[in-house]
């Protein structure tokens, strides 16, 4: 899967779109929403893992991604390409990161529905071309319609990249890359309309080496600008969280909270939880290369998994 099959939002603003657009295009779009939580930051390269994740067949033509950090520097500038890039409009640029997410959330939606609604025109004008040939042919015009119709549902049901699945669902995908970082940003997430799914915890008992080992930051769980840990990214009172030290990963923060609340939040609840340890022990001369080479397709599997079930 090359880059351009994974739609992203860098510098990419709301969907300005009229309502009836906007409100059509969200009702149809429904990704299934997740997260990576790296348990050992030291032993696993994240932007590799990242990016292995963003290539993955598995989310061929249907994967989406949402950086907090890209809309972060975007805000900050004050200024965003308008929907179909003709035009600029100015950014306050004290939005919440979570609104500037969800501002490309709907985006997404409203460019997938004007795609949809520009290939269902072209159909309905190829299929009419072919009914054209029908009538010359001889046969009626609702004959012909429907022997064109015929035709038409052969050719796309023999088509073997077609990403609809049996049950006539298109699989999508929303890949929170950067965020979120804790129990309260997934609440800040849902607020602005942004709903989270699945979170993959990753963890590895063997450190990485070489030029991966380099390559990792010291602070894999920071986010970037505004959504870095320290500064209060989402919510508030985080000032004073840096004197306590680490904090814990989103991961392990949503399963401390569960085991200690009596009754918690059913949205929090049906957050899936995956586990995935890559590896347990060394193998081979260049361990390193087992955090990168075909483990993201066993972590990405269940994600796929849940969206078909």
């Amino acid at each position: 899967m090359t880059s351009s099959t994974v739609k992203e939002a860098h510098s990419i603003p709301a969907a300005s779109a009229d309502p009836e657009l906007r409100a059509e295009a969200l009702k149809r779009f429904n990704p299934l929403v997740f997260a990576v939580s790296v348990e050992t930051p030291n032993n696993i390269c994240v932007p590799r893992l990242n990016e292995a994740i963003m290539r993955d067949p598995t989310f061929s033509k249907c994967l989406y991604v949402l950086d907090s950090g890209a809309v972060d520097s975007v805000s900050n500038s004050r200024q965003r390409v308008a929907l179909g890039g003709r035009q600029k409009q100015s950014v306050d640029a004290n939005r919440p990161v979570s609104s500037l997410l969800y501002d490309d959330f709907v985006r997404f939606a409203v460019e997938r529905e004007m795609r949809r609604r520009a290939e269902l025109q072209a159909r309905e004008a190829e299929r009419n071309a072919i009914a054209a040939l029908y009538i010359e042919d001889g046969l009626g015009e609702e004959e012909a319609l429907a022997a064109a119709e015929k035709e038409m549902l052969e050719a796309e049901a023999a088509d073997e990249t077609s990403s609809i699945q049996e049950d006539g669902r298109e699989p999508l995908f929303l890949f929170l890359r950067t965020c979120p970082h804790s129990v309260e940003d997934i609440m800040v997430l849902r607020a602005a309309g942004l709903s989270l799914h699945v979170i993959i915890s990753v963890s590895s008992r063997v450190p990485l080496s070489g030029s991966l080992g380099d390559e990792t930051p010291t602070t894999t769980a920071s986010g970037k600008g505004r959504l870095k840990r320290d500064a209060g990214h989402f919510g508030r009172g985080s000032k004073d969280a840096a004197s306590l030290g680490p904090k814990p990963t989103v991961a392990a923060e949503l399963r401390e909270y569960m085991r200690r609340t009596q009754q918690p939040d059913p949205y929090l609840k049906n957050i899936y939880i995956h586990e995935f340890n890559i590896p347990t022990e060394p193998i081979g001369p260049k361990p390193t290369q087992l955090n990168l080479q075909g483990h993201h397709r066993l972590i990405v599997r269940p994600i796929r998994q849940l969206h078909t079930a």
